[in-house]
């Protein structure tokens, strides 16, 4: 837009000089026309014979050169095409305007050596403001859909890596604990329980409820003031076992080697069952309560206060110790 002011400007004051500057070159050109022009020759008297003959005589004239252009009819155009190439460049629109022609002078004669063109004066420059450019309508631009917002993730706190401790075997969980067997004596009881041990409750005056936590056993039976017991545990398995005050005194230790399936206590006194069913018998011997009948095989014995009764496989019984109130008086043919 200021470019295009700039030129019209330009081509302004283009006009206001070249105006001038044409009007004085054709007021020089017009009296310089005047100052040359020749006036036409009067009309010459008959030539004489004798001036024929000395004309033919003559060398023939050089030959005349073709007419001058007219000098100012050419600056004319040339202006005019200047001042419409100015015009061109001063118009608003792209389309050029057409050149300029000079108009021929309606006075204008033949006979007349310089036609005279009146130049057409240029039309005044009007200050015409430029014309303002229209913005563009703004162009709505469809907002985006609004993005929901995502709820910030909370960092989760590092793992830290505990140490850990060394498993430790877990113990097999032993059999539910139960008794397996239970037999009292004179003033205490004991039972065996299912994982061989023997636990012993009541009057323990001689030490009788003593029975040892290092040991296992298959068969326990408690007396006067002891308790003798079959070991079930290594190398000493099936061997007889006996606590209390008897054994102390060493009255009740029962004989070494022996191999028992079965055991039974008295007042001061034990038996027991070896594995080809004989009898064994150990203790005070007062009435003969420790010497069983020989070559006699038993299936089970029990032992009272001081005598011992067998079971033979026939299902008959037979007793062996103190007789005082018929303790060892079995009824005939009885079976058991």
């Amino acid at each position: 837009m200021n470019s295009r002011f700039f030129r019209r400007r330009a081509a302004a004051l283009s006009r206001l000089i070249l105006l001038p500057a044409l009007l004085l070159l054709l007021a020089a050109l017009g009296c310089s026309g005047a100052a040359t022009a020749t006036p036409e020759p009067a009309a010459a008297p008959e030539p004489t014979p004798r001036a024929r003959a000395a004309a033919t005589a003559a060398p023939a004239p050089a030959p005349t050169p073709p007419d001058t252009p007219d000098i100012a009819a050419t600056v004319t155009a040339a202006v005019a095409a200047a001042l419409a190439a100015a015009e061109t460049a001063a118009a608003p629109t792209e389309t050029p305007e057409p050149a300029a022609t000079a108009a021929p002078d309606p006075t204008a004669t033949a006979a007349s050596p310089t036609p005279t063109v009146a130049p057409t004066p240029p039309p005044l420059p009007t200050n015409t403001p430029p014309p303002t450019a229209t913005p563009p309508p703004p162009t709505s631009t469809p907002l985006p859909p609004p993005t929901p917002a995502l709820p910030t993730p909370t960092p989760e706190p590092a793992a830290t890596a505990t140490p850990t401790p060394p498993t430790a075997t877990p113990e097999p969980t032993p059999a539910p604990y139960r008794i397996v067997s239970i037999n009292s004596g004179y003033d205490h009881t004991c039972a065996l329980f299912t994982d061989g041990s023997a636990r012993c409750w009541g009057s323990d005056v001689g030490g009788q409820l003593g029975a040892s936590s290092l040991f296992t056993y298959s068969a326990v039976s408690p007396g006067g003031s002891f308790t003798c017991a079959i070991r079930a545990d290594g190398d000493r398995a099936g061997r007889a076992f006996c606590w209390g005050a008897n054994v102390i005194a060493g009255r009740m230790l029962p004989p070494r080697g022996l191999e028992l399936t079965a055991i039974s206590s008295g007042a001061d006194h034990a038996c027991g069952l070896q594995a080809d069913g004989t009898a064994v018998c150990w203790g005070n011997d007062s009435g003969g309560r420790t010497t069983p009948p020989k070559d006699e095989t038993f299936t089970a014995l029990d032992s009272g206060a001081e005598h011992t009764c067998g079971l033979r496989a026939d299902g008959s019984a037979i007793c062996w110790g103190r007789d005082n109130a018929g303790q060892l008086q079995v009824p005939p043919e009885e079976t058991f």
